[in-house]
């Protein structure tokens, strides 16, 4: 289903998402290529992407707390999508498992002191901000059922057309 991680001991952290929201895109993804909506396994996930079992268990955790996932019980139970893949948005996703989206701590309401004092003067708030709106859009337009298309028909093609398109 999905090559096994490239270690789930590096921080993949980019742009203020850390392994967590990472992974919580993976799980969503392989539920939502599950069999016609059948309950897939952690212990299944976690051995196909190399990702440790109880990291999974922390992460579905999180997606089932915000409606995301529900358990299925049984000798077949797993965890199933509990809307469909094109209901379900990225961001949705990512604000389940990291609750915010910053790409730096400044851009994370500095009136809170959750930024440094130079915060009135830095000339790169400006950039911050404008890229957590960003991010915030193209995972709001991205649906589960989005990631699970250009899982299926291969992420080097994708990444390559994608670079091909001039950003304006």
């Amino acid at each position: 289903m999905f090559p096994r991680s490239a270690g789930t001991q590096a921080n993949t952290s980019m742009l203020g998402i850390s392994t967590r929201g990472h992974y919580g895109l993976v799980v969503m993804t392989a539920l939502a290529l599950a069999a016609e909506g059948k309950p897939l396994s952690l212990a299944r996930v976690a051995e196909e992407t190399g990702i440790s079992l109880g990291y999974l268990e922390q992460i579905v955790s999180s997606l089932k707390e915000n409606a995301l996932v529900q358990s299925v019980r049984g000798a077949k139970g797993g965890y199933v999508l509990r809307r469909e893949a094109s209901q379900i948005t990225a961001l949705q996703i990512i604000l389940a498992t990291e609750r915010e989206i910053a790409p730096i701590s400044c851009s994370l309401q500095p009136e809170e002191g959750a930024c440094c004092e130079r915060v009135d003067y830095c000339p790169t708030v400006f950039l911050w901000g404008r890229l957590e709106q960003q991010l915030s859009l193209a995972l709001g337009d991205t649906t589960l059922a989005d990631l699970a298309r250009h899982s299926q028909t291969g992420n080097r093609a994708a990444l390559a057309q994608m670079r091909a398109v001039p950003l304006g």
